[in-house]
């Protein structure tokens, strides 16, 4: 027992993140789609579905059962024969032997396509299990990878919050040193201060929304909370990807994505139930063969017999049940073509809303990369004008806070655009396939 629980201990610390040690976005999703829970009880059920495979295949081998008994006490009946003389004589007669046994075999020849119909509603079944796995394996990829993003989001904006404070500090002290010597005035000062008290808890509210996204993250890996867990400290962002076209993104939804998949294989399965309801209008053929032996004394010879039988059962009437249930049917496939073409064509209004998200997310970040270059030159500007004493240190302050607020905003451009990406490549399905776009 101390052996098993030193081993558990053991593959709990190889599986933990090592101290100090970065964990790609790759690194995340293998460790979460590994360890998620969900995800192994969705296998479990396509190994249900495989066995009900089998099952349906066993369907077409015979049913064979084996019997025997031992007469322990039982009726005699008497029978009178004509005797010599004239007279009656009683002869008793039992109707069964004191030991016997029999083997009985049962072979469906003909079920009105029972079994065959049967076989492909386990297949179907098994697809579908199958593409809740993958839908449950794209959840999980989704929510690791948003949540890596926001932590690195949510990273890069404490840091700025915390250089915005540093900066206001900076100011304050200055317009403190000024007033006291008279360059600046009460409300110069107010401001300075008023700005600084204003910054503060932003830079606050920034480090708690670092902490708890952090938190998210971990949860969602499945780790605990106090796992020292380090992530990358920018955004890898494929500017040069090029955006593909809506039709070849709703080509891919209409063969990648779960749902349209799991409504295409229900209504097959429908189709196939009502094969099997129609099925029920014709006999059923079934042969049957039994071999057995039996004798009254233990000490006698066996005696064999068997008989083989072809027996055809045919239905003819079984009130309303049969011609209600294939126009159920018929309802139902009618209620999951409707739901096929509805989500359809949601899914082509969604493809077009996250196209123009990406879109609109590479033309922000554009505009945003120019206004960090424009204030990254307004910022050497200032320092340059600084050092020959042509501009306050004031203004080259105010110039570091316009820099760094272009840089949020290029930050957030970025962030935008890799969740763009994201919800696009889910809505089309093929999350864990971008090399198809």
């Amino acid at each position: 027992m101390k052996y098993l629980i030193n081993l558990i201990f053991l593959i709990a610390v190889v599986s933990l993140p090592a101290v100090g040690e970065e964990w790609t976005l790759a690194k995340c999703i293998t460790f979460a789609l590994e360890n998620n829970i969900e995800l192994k009880n969705k296998e479990r059920k396509i190994i249900q579905a495989e066995n009900e495979i089998l099952a349906a295949y066993g369907s077409y081998l015979p049913t064979v059962s084996a019997s025997g008994l031992k007469v322990l006490k039982e009726s005699v009946s008497s029978l009178y024969l004509p005797g010599p003389g004239g007279t009656m004589m009683e002869v008793e007669m039992d109707m069964l032997s004191n030991y016997q046994y029999s083997l009985s075999a049962n072979l469906p020849l003909f079920t009105g396509g029972v079994r065959f119909y049967g076989l492909k509603t386990a297949c179907a079944q098994r697809d579908i299990a199958r593409q809740e796995y993958r839908k449950a394996r794209m959840d999980v990829i989704y929510a690791v990878s948003e949540a890596y993003y926001n932590v690195i989001y949510a990273g890069l904006m404490k840091e700025l919050a915390r250089e915005n404070v540093k900066i206001l500090e900076e100011q304050k002290g200055m317009v403190e040193a000024q007033y006291n010597n008279g360059e600046a005035s009460n409300l110069d000062l107010l401001q300075a201060k008023v700005e600084l008290n204003n910054a503060r808890p932003d830079a606050l509210k920034a480090e708690s929304g670092y902490k708890t996204a952090l938190m998210s993250l971990k949860n969602i890996l499945g780790v605990g909370e106090e796992a020292l867990l380090t992530v990358s400290h920018d955004f890898n962002v494929d500017e040069k990807r090029g955006l593909p076209e809506k039709d070849v993104l709703m080509d891919l939804a209409l063969k990648n994505n779960p749902d349209i998949k799991i409504l295409k294989k229900n209504s097959d399965i429908v189709n196939y139930s009502k094969s099997m309801s129609k099925g029920q209008y014709l006999p059923s053929v079934v042969l049957s063969g039994t071999y057995g032996q039996q004798k009254e004394e233990w000490g006698q010879d066996w005696e064999d017999s068997y008989n083989i039988t072809l027996s055809l059962q045919w239905n003819l009437l079984q009130g309303l049940k049969r011609p209600t249930g294939i126009k159920n049917l018929s309802l139902q496939k009618d209620i999951l073509d409707d739901t096929y073409r509805d989500i359809v064509e949601k899914t082509g209004i969604d493809l077009s809303m996250k196209l123009e998200g990406v879109r609109e997310a590479r033309e922000r970040l554009n505009a945003q990369k120019t206004n960090l270059s424009l204030a990254g030159e307004s910022l050497e500007v200032a320092r340059a004008g600084y050092q020959e004493g042509v501009v306050s240190l004031l203004e080259l302050m105010q110039a570091r806070i316009g820099y760094n607020n272009a840089k949020a905003g290029d930050i957030r451009a970025r962030y935008d655009l890799n969740l763009s990406w994201l919800k696009l490549m889910k809505a089309a399905g093929i999350l864990e396939k971008e090399e198809a776009l």
